[in-house]
């Protein structure tokens, strides 16, 4: 049973690491708002675009004008964050977390990315401190708990890291990777029967019965309609892609329990997008789950389902 539990976390992990699908791939449904030179918009959406092409020299000269008419505009702070972050200048990439934080201090995003540098860079103590305001913000979303709990698993403190799984369970009981990591630090922490009861419950959910409103079948079409976006201001336009979901997709969609999530699940933003999917039934009936997407974090759910649908897009 371990196993299968195990086979279906790979599988969750295999597609959450899936590329994003490219522009190609998208049909267009509004204009692009149109921005003029004066304002930090216009500069802003140039930064994107030059940093999607790896012209980080360029994507920093556009964010830097973009700050230069409006000091406040905590996208173009946040583009060059990631810009440095991709450069290897972690310095400077951690001086513009600091001034995205400053500016939008609920922002829970940029205390988790910041957070992941000052682990690389093994100031431990300003990482916890960070997860921990990241958790703060974040909290009602278990996603919050499973990056805390994996940064104590890195530093073997597996009753820490168990307590945020954990935590995780409290906010959806049926989170199957909440269950393995679960598991898991029990065994690591000593307490090698809790942990086997952890993977008995892992697999009552693994091997249960989808719900009768997402049988095998009675899905037609999955509709996902995308704002793509850099940061958290700025006006956005919708594309969209309708695709007949393969054998694979719809057991991932009954997997992850769509059909129960939340109509909205806000994410925070990484290289982000404001996502709407719509599952449509045969029967005329319809599920359309929507929220702010980041591909490394989120409710594990929406993530592994919206990835797993963009892969199929790449593949038509």
């Amino acid at each position: 049973m371990k196993s299968v539990i195990r086979a279906i976390l790979c599988l969750l992990l295999a597609v959450s690491l899936a590329p994003p699908a490219h522009a190609e791939y998208w049909g267009d449904m509004d204009p692009e708002p149109v921005y003029s030179p004066d304002m930090p918009e216009y500069h802003w959406k140039a930064g994107n675009s030059y940093y999607h092409q790896g012209e980080y020299d360029l994507a920093l000269a556009s964010y830097t004008r973009a700050i230069e008419i409006n000091a406040s505009f905590s996208n173009a702070f946040h583009g060059l964050a990631f810009t440095y972050r991709a450069m290897g200048r972690l310095d400077l990439a951690l001086d513009n977390y600091d001034e995205v934080i400053r500016l939008i201090p609920d922002y829970a995003q940029p205390y988790m990315k910041r957070a992941e540098i000052y682990q690389f860079l093994g100031r431990t103590e300003e990482a916890e401190r960070d997860l921990n305001l990241f958790v703060k913000h974040y909290g009602q979303y278990p996603a919050a708990y499973l990056t805390r709990g994996d940064f104590y698993m890195t530093k073997n403190a597996y009753d820490r890291a168990a307590v945020d799984y954990a935590l995780a369970l409290e906010r959806n009981p049926n989170l199957l990777t909440a269950f393995v990591k679960y598991a898991e630090a029990l065994l690591l922490a000593g307490y090698p029967e809790e942990a086997s009861a952890v993977f008995e419950r892992a697999a009552t959910i693994a091997d249960g019965p989808a719900p009768a409103s997402a049988r095998t079948g009675e899905i037609g079409t999955i509709e996902l309609r995308l704002s793509p976006s850099f940061g958290m201001e700025g006006e956005m336009n919708d594309t969209v892609v309708t695709l007949c979901p393969t054998e694979e997709l719809t057991a991932l969609i009954h997997a992850n329990d769509f059909f129960n999530m939340p109509e909205t699940i806000e994410t925070g933003v990484l290289d982000g997008h404001y996502t709407r999917i719509t599952v449509c039934l045969k029967n005329g009936e319809s599920k359309t789950v929507g929220g702010l997407v980041a591909e490394e974090f989120g409710p594990d759910a929406f993530i592994a389902v919206y990835d797993a649908i963009v892969l199929a897009s790449n593949a038509r």
